[in-house]
């Protein structure tokens, strides 16, 4: 058992290879051409906050994947810039370019292959920590509700997307990896 551990380990932690700047992730596809329109619609709604404008690149928003089998999904508000520290690089599954913006897929486990096709294609992206630490964004006491992100949870059954949940931007936040 201890073996069967220790290859789980380690294919887990080489899943993502990392070289000093960069690190080889998998590029995944839209497979749902529903999956599509979603992902069209909540681009355009986070246009209407500062922080983001349709047709500007290098934007990154996470796609989580919430449940065991890939079908309920998460979509949140997205940062400047495509980069990762060294740590979070182990933990995510790949990267959909879409839109001039990239989406990490990430979470529980894969994305339904009904929705997002993981091409096994690799793709670097660069590895730096933030200029700012973490700590400073959380100075403000736990109960400031200025600031929240829009969340989104999409299910995908029978072969249908639904978006199940729609959270919209409370204020808007300083982008700490400016």
């Amino acid at each position: 058992m201890k073996y069967i551990a220790l290859i789980f380990m380690q294919v887990l932690v080489s899943q993502n290879e990392i070289d000093s700047n960069n690190a080889c992730v998998n590029s995944y596809r839209i497979v749902s051409s529903d999956l599509k329109n979603v992902l069209d619609s909540f681009l355009v709604y986070e246009s209407q906050y500062s922080y983001f404008s349709m047709g500007d690149t290098g934007y990154t928003f996470p796609i989580t994947v919430m449940d065991s089998v890939g079908n309920v999904l998460q979509l949140a508000s997205g940062l400047k810039g495509v980069w990762f520290s060294e740590g979070s690089i182990k933990h995510i599954f790949g990267i959909l370019k879409y839109q001039g913006v990239s989406f990490i897929i990430h979470g529980r486990a894969p994305p339904n292959s009904q929705l997002l096709y993981n091409t096994k294609e690799e793709i670097k992206i660069p590895i730096k920590e933030p200029e700012k630490q973490f700590k400073a964004v959380y100075d403000e006491p736990i109960e400031d509700d200025r600031y929240f992100p829009t969340f989104w949870i999409i299910n995908y059954e029978n072969g249908v997307v639904k978006i199940v949940f729609k959270q919209k931007m409370i204020g808007e936040r300083e982008n700490i990896y400016k």
